[in-house]
């Protein structure tokens, strides 16, 4: 029902004389849109290949097997657009993908390093710091971060006290002046130098880069005896 105060226009005026007519609507609506869109008339190939489209006449064409462009195998496609064989379509997926890994690495624009401001190419968007600089730039980010959030500082070190205090401690050399204490185990200790000791990440609870760092100490003591 037409509601008070409406009309038709022109266009749904043709679409309406067109349908009464016996015409298929919606090939005629479609190409009466585009035409109107456009502003030039459709021609009798384009009409075709609409009508074509819009009754499914493109699933014959798939139904039809092709030829691979590259290993010259007859394979079913799946689509209209399928080129290749679905073994060629997962080598082709395989060096778009390393290809475009390759160029976001290149891509990245040069930077200059926070710490001694040589400029390097980054391999990621987050690098701050160039690779001489990314080892000890860690404990100077964790410096300024401690010193930005004492209270949460105070709890890290309160439970870390306490979490240490089932360590054993027997001293295998004496202290010296810029040195740091070593757990070898949880019984026995070494005094190292401060670099040295803070040059490899380790963590004597759960083991991690323990015989790394064990190795340096041992080594370490042997030459200072």
């Amino acid at each position: 029902m037409r509601q008070p105060g409406w009309h038709h226009t022109e266009e749904s005026k043709a679409k309406m004389s067109i349908a009464q007519k016996g015409v298929v609507p919606s090939i005629a609506c479609r190409n009466a849109a585009l035409q109107a869109n456009t502003g030039r008339p459709l021609s009798e190939e384009h009409k075709a290949k609409l009508a074509d489209a819009l009754r499914g006449r493109h699933q014959d064409e798939i139904k039809v097997p092709r030829i691979c462009s590259i290993c010259g195998k007859k394979y079913q496609p799946t689509g209209r657009g399928q080129k290749h064989c679905s073994e060629c379509r997962a080598i082709l997926h395989r060096q778009y993908q390393a290809e475009s890994m390759v160029k976001r690495r290149v891509g990245y624009k040069s930077k200059s390093c926070l710490m001694c401001g040589e400029e390097f190419v980054p391999t990621g968007r987050n690098h701050r710091y160039c690779p001489k600089c990314r080892a000890g730039a860690y404990f100077q980010d964790t410096r300024n971060w401690f010193a930005t959030h004492p209270d949460k500082t105070k709890e890290i070190a309160r439970k870390h006290q306490a979490k240490r205090r089932i360590l054993g401690f027997v001293p295998l050399n004496k202290p010296f002046d810029g040195c740091e204490g070593h757990h070898v185990d949880k019984e026995r200790v070494i005094y190292i130098p401060k670099e040295l000791h803070q040059g490899v990440r380790h963590n004597v609870f759960t083991g991690k880069n323990m015989d790394a760092i064990n190795a340096r100490a041992f080594s370490y003591l042997l030459e200072s005896a």
